[in-house]
Parts: C-alpha cells; sequence; structure tokens
C-alpha cells in the first residue's frame, strides 16, 4: 500500500497523480513479491530437500570461498566426510522410509554437535560433509569423538544394526588447497576407514 501525504499547496491529487501512484504502488509490490521469489529459489537451488541441510553444490561453493580466506590468512580448514557403515541394509531391511528417516536423523544430529561457524551438509546418498573453518585434524577429532558417541542414540533407527559411520578427514593446505583435491583426499581417508571395518575416521595421508 502506498500512502500520500499532504500537498504542499493543500490542492487535493488529481486523477492523474492518483492513477501515477497507484501504479507505482502495484509496482513495488509485484517487485517485492518477485525478489520474495528469488529468495525461496535460491534457498531451494541451495538446500538438501531430505535433510534440509546445504546440499553439494552449495557445500563446495562455502568450501572454496573458505579454502580462499584460510589461504590468505594462513589458517588451517578442515573437512570431514562421513558415509553411514550399513546404509544398505537399513534400506533393505526397512525399507526407504526407514533410510530417509535415518538420514534426517543423523543431519539433525551433525548440526546439533558442530560449531555455529562450521558447515553441514549432505553430499548425496548417505554421504555427508562438515567444513570446520580454522580448525586443525587434531581438533576436529574432538568433534569426530562427540558425533561417535552421540551416534548411540540412533541405534532403534537401525533396523537391528549399529548406526556408525566411517569418517574421512583433510586439511588444507596440507592435504589439498582446492575443493577437488581436499574432498578427494578426505574421500581417501574415508575409504580407508571402510576397508578397515568401517565406525572409525582416518587422517588423509596416514596410509
Amino acid at each position: 500500500m502506498l500512502l500520500l501525504g499532504p500537498r504542499l499547496n493543500d490542492r487535493p491529487y488529481g486523477t492523474a497523480e492518483l492513477d501515477l501512484a497507484g501504479t507505482l504502488s502495484f509496482a513495488a509490490a509485484i517487485a517485492l513479491k518477485n525478489a520474495h521469489l528469488v529468495e525461496q529459489l535460491q534457498t531451494a537451488a541451495n538446500t538438501d530437500e531430505l535433510t534440509s541441510l546445504l546440499n553439494r553444490r552449495a557445500l563446495e561453493e562455502r568450501l572454496g570461498a573458505e579454502l580462499a580466506r584460510s589461504t590468505r590468512h594462513e589458517l588451517d580448514t578442515t573437512i570431514l566426510l562421513l558415509d553411514l557403515d550399513n546404509f544398505k541394509l537399513v534400506n533393505d531391511i526397512g525399507g526407504h522410509a526407514a533410510g530417509d528417516e535415518l538420514l534426517r536423523a543423523v543431519g539433525q544430529l551433525l548440526r546439533e554437535q558442530c560449531r555455529q561457524p562450521d558447515v553441514v551438509g549432505r553430499l548425496g546418498g548417505d554421504e555427508f560433509l562438515v567444513l570446520l573453518p580454522m580448525t586443525s585434524p587434531r581438533e576436529a577429532m574432538v568433534l569426530v569423538g562427540r558425533l561417535q558417541a552421540c551416534l548411540d542414540a540412533l541405534a532403534p533407527l537401525g533396523q537391528g544394526h549399529p548406526v556408525a559411520v566411517s569418517i574421512g578427514l583433510a586439511a588444507a593446505p596440507g592435504h589439498g588447497t582446492t575443493v577437488g583435491s581436499l574432498m578427494a583426499a578426505a574421500d581417501a581417508a574415508m575409504y580407508k576407514a571402510k576397508r578397515a571395518g568401517g565406525n572409525r575416521a582416518e587422517v588423509a595421508g596416514d596410509f
């Protein structure tokens, strides 16, 4: 709504002026609605529909920005790549609804346990990524221990199997200075944890 104040000469507004005010008011309303729609579309484009976490695209953008910042200020940046153990069994026994419930619960757990500056997202499938700014791998292991302990609370969602994760840690600049190289290092470490039986964390380069 556009409110018109009194004119300086106290003359009433003419028809043309009122029509112009109405047109401007309508245009402003459309602009606000479009801005809100654009914001909604941007949020949807960056959000994982199932867990409401950031999706892969948004994660890679945030990681790229953080790597640029950490390089500029010579700061550590660590990422955790988490892959659920036994997830296929949960899907096979309980169906996709059970798998989805477990993924949402893990996403919520990650949100609750991470610090305010940390960035949490789902890469896809049963893989999650946590970005830890200004954090070394040694410091990140504190969070890893906390996450592993908290996963016990999700046992009822495991369809009779333990709820556990294999975690790969990689840090910039030591393990990579680009989004691709750092994620590849974390992925290799995560698969090392898988090969060792899962329910553990491995640091990139510790081979």
